[in-house]
């Protein structure tokens, strides 16, 4: 890896900095917004829910999927719990039988994941975990994510 060295005149500080670093700005920063806490967040509605997850997800740079929902004994939904795309791996329906497509495997088993609570009249985040096992979209990338297209 070459290294160049740049010099602030304003001050006595040397600076190095990577080519790899100038020829992709996000060089060893892809995380910069991960550092946001979702935990405890309030929202109003399950489609606002699904709207904060997803907005912190492209702005990661990962796609999210719904996973279940729960309800009480009287039908009400008491959970959402939301992940990212690639969490798990696909079942097959039957291993025996043979396939008329093989499809590249693209879940990872992530445990990226939030789940919203019901709390009265908001939801609240009570589950939060921002840890992937796998690499993020860049932000050139981010505008083709799935949960992000709009039909």
């Amino acid at each position: 890896m070459d290294k160049e060295k740049v010099i602030d005149l304003g001050s006595d500080e040397e600076n190095t900095k990577s080519n790899d670093q100038e020829k992709n700005p996000t060089f060893g920063n892809l995380e910069e917004s991960s550092d946001e806490n979702l935990y405890g967040k309030i929202v109003y509605n399950e489609q606002e829910a699904y709207d904060l997850y997803n907005e912190y997800g492209a702005s990661i740079g990962f796609s999210i999927r719904r996973k279940q929902k729960r309800y009480d004994k009287y039908g009400v939904v008491r959970q959402l719990n939301f992940v990212c795309s690639k969490e798990g791996f696909r079942e097959d329906s039957d291993p025996c039988k043979e396939k008329a497509i093989d499809r590249l495997e693209t879940r990872t088993g992530c445990k990226a994941r939030i789940r919203f609570s019901l709390e009265g009249d908001v939801w609240k985040v009570s589950t939060f975990n921002p840890d992937h096992n796998h690499k993020l979209a860049r932000p050139d990338e981010r505008q083709f994510l799935r949960s992000r297209k709009i039909s």
